[in-house]
């Protein structure tokens, strides 16, 4: 049976993990469960799963420790530290969270080589990259440019766009 901590138990990815987890109960064992908030949720889940739960990131490398998967569902560059932290102790990293694999893609698979660690992207974007990859050789691609693919400016004009301001796009999840 192989262990698995879900960081980020209470959002999409974490909640998809579950369901996943829930039909191979003779396959998988969550010891491992947080989130930011939603601290009602994360009980619930903690206590049908017999699992050690947390608010926050602050223990990620004790909660990481038994584990044989490190699911990584934490949005944004809150997720860097348990990506690294994942990988630093030699654990098959799942990751949801692309900003790791964006902003410090090549220094987690150096992590990852030096580990003896796997990385392996949930997110539909990075996994298409990592398939594509891992089927014709990582020489295949020179660089991987990453675009906004929606969000509040689709379909604008560019005359729509000359006056954007940076809190707009901020505003963007």
């Amino acid at each position: 049976m192989k262990t698995v901590a879900i960081f980020g138990s209470t959002g999409s990815i974490g909640k998809q993990s579950l369901e996943v987890i829930r039909a191979f109960p003779n396959d998988f064992k969550v010891i491992a469960l947080t989130a930011h908030s939603s601290a009602k949720l994360l009980d619930a889940q903690s206590k049908e799963f017999g699992a050690k739960s947390a608010l926050g990131l602050k223990n990620k490398e004790e909660l990481i420790a038994n584990a044989d998967y490190v699911i990584n569902g934490v949005p944004g560059f809150d997720g860097l530290g348990i990506s690294i932290a994942a990988l630093k102790a030699g654990k098959i990293l799942l990751s949801a969270n692309k900003e790791s694999l964006a902003i410090a893609g090549k220094w987690l698979k150096e992590i990852a080589k030096e580990n003896g660690a796997k990385i392996y992207p949930l997110d539909s974007e990075a996994s298409a990259i990592w398939q594509l990859m891992h089927e014709h050789g990582e020489d295949i691609l020179s660089s991987v440019t990453l675009t906004c693919s929606g969000g509040p400016f689709l379909g604008k004009t560019t005359d729509e766009l000359a006056n954007v301001t940076i809190q707009q796009a901020l505003d963007h999840p």
